[in-house]
This record gives structure tokens, C-alpha cells and sequence, in this order.
């Protein structure tokens, strides 16, 4: 009977840990999401920069020709 508390308690342990890690490693991922989502944001904020800039460009060269 004792071997059979022993083993319960070592499944606890385990679960536990796996617990631990399995919400060490959302929290990990979370951080990584966020840190990509303000990279993708910059990036989205350049290119439509760019473009916005590009677009004004060729309407001014098409102003300007005869």
C-alpha cells in the first residue's frame, strides 16, 4: 500500500512539472508572439509608407508630363 502512495505521489510530481512547463513555455511563446507583432507592424507601417510615397511620385511625374 505504501508503494502505491509513493507511486501517487511521484504521478503528482510529474504533473505538476509538466504543468509548470507547459505554461513556462506559453508564456515564452506569448512574448514571442508580441515581439512578432510589433515587428510586423514597423514593417507594415514602412511599406505603406513607401508605397504612399512611390504612388505619389508617379502621380506627379504623370502631372508633370505634357
Amino acid at each position: 500500500m505504501a508503494y502505491l502512495r509513493e507511486d501517487i505521489q511521484d504521478l503528482r510530481n510529474e504533473v505538476r512539472e509538466t504543468r509548470r512547463l507547459t505554461i513556462e513555455s506559453y508564456q515564452k511563446l506569448d512574448a514571442k508572439i508580441d515581439g512578432l507583432r510589433r515587428d510586423v507592424s514597423v514593417q507594415f507601417r514602412w511599406v505603406l509608407g513607401t508605397m504612399v510615397a512611390v504612388g505619389a511620385l508617379i502621380v506627379a511625374t504623370l502631372k508633370l508630363l505634357p
